[in-house]
């Protein structure tokens, strides 16, 4: 188990290496020329592009499984619901 100040540390040690990540970068887009950059940002969208589609679909089929989850959990929860009432009626009226 983690201490507070351990997850801080960590927070803090993973927005060190985002900073260090993003001035090595900036320092490296000063040295290409604009046709690079371009190319390079051409990629990057195109990545962000397609996890942003199979995230898409991924979440498409999780709402297909929810869908079925829940009308699980109605028909059980309706099935749970009359077994009650029977027994109950069962123990009332014998």
């Amino acid at each position: 188990m983690d201490l507070p100040f351990t997850i801080n540390k960590n927070k803090e040690e993973e927005k060190f290496k985002k900073q260090n990540m993003v001035s090595t970068l900036s320092k490296i887009s000063e040295n290409l020329e604009e046709e690079e950059k371009q190319e390079i940002a051409f990629f990057i969208s195109n990545i962000v592009q397609s996890a942003k589609i199979a995230g898409m679909k991924k979440a498409e089929m999780l709402g297909e499984g929810m869908q079925k989850k829940m009308m699980l959990m109605v028909m059980l929860n309706l099935a749970l619901t009359g077994m009650t009432a029977a027994g109950v009626l069962w123990l009332i009226f014998g």
